[in-house]
């Protein structure tokens, strides 16, 4: 049983392919990145298991992305044989190749409230709409305590993140007396892009907020 991890360019060297850290299954100039992360399903798995699995995806993605771009796939889409893996890819090829174009030049910054002593509310959705307005796209997140005030990760251009700093200066000003505003580091366009699989591995489904590209 394989995980499908992601989708990228294929290249003549991988270093982590090469230590074993994981395989690639290829078709033209695509790849796919697979493992074998120990499970046939994530149905199996207890919470805590579950958890694990996560982080080894997580690991592998990590590692795969070093210097490439590539594209998510939905954490526990197992297939049994690789050639499975391989008529995704021939099915899918000019989708994949045009996802692969459009993420080459985009990054994602995540943006994060938390409540500095006092628990309390805020209206957020002035917050996003002037994100928006600056021409950016955004996708909000369920926080996952009380003590986060909002989480939102917004698409941009791999050059325009440094530029992205003016607006949580902007966030501090406003906000600095109760919420301690945070940005990540700019991560691969996961939030975004992440692909969804079905069972026959011949169709893509959008996920919300996902980029349309091709046709």
């Amino acid at each position: 049983m394989w995980q499908i991890v992601a989708i990228t360019w294929s290249q003549a060297k991988d270093l982590g392919a090469e230590l074993g850290d994981y395989q690639l299954v290829t078709y033209r100039n695509l790849a796919a990145v697979i493992a074998n992360l120990g499970y046939q399903n994530l149905k199996e798995l207890s919470p805590f298991e579950r958890i694990n699995a996560l982080f080894d995806y997580q690991s592998v993605l990590e590692r795969a992305g070093i210097n490439r771009t590539l594209i998510p796939v939905r954490f526990g889409t197992i297939v049994k044989k690789k050639k499975d893996v391989l008529l995704a890819l021939e099915k899918n090829a000019r989708r994949f190749q045009s996802l692969l174009k459009f993420a080459e030049d985009k990054t994602e910054i995540d943006l994060m409230g938390i409540w500095k002593e006092k628990i309390g509310s805020l209206e957020t959705t002035n917050i996003f709409e002037d994100i928006e307005k600056r021409g950016y796209e955004i996708k909000t997140h369920q926080p996952v305590n009380r003590a986060i005030c909002f989480h939102v990760s917004i698409l941009m251009s791999s050059k325009g993140h440094e530029t992205f700093y003016t607006v949580k200066d902007e966030l501090n000003r406003r906000l600095g007396d109760r919420i301690d505003v945070r940005i990540s580091e700019p991560l691969p366009p996961y939030s975004f892009l992440t692909l969804d699989l079905n069972d026959n591995m011949g169709q893509l489904e959008r996920k919300p907020n996902q980029p349309k590209t091709g046709k």
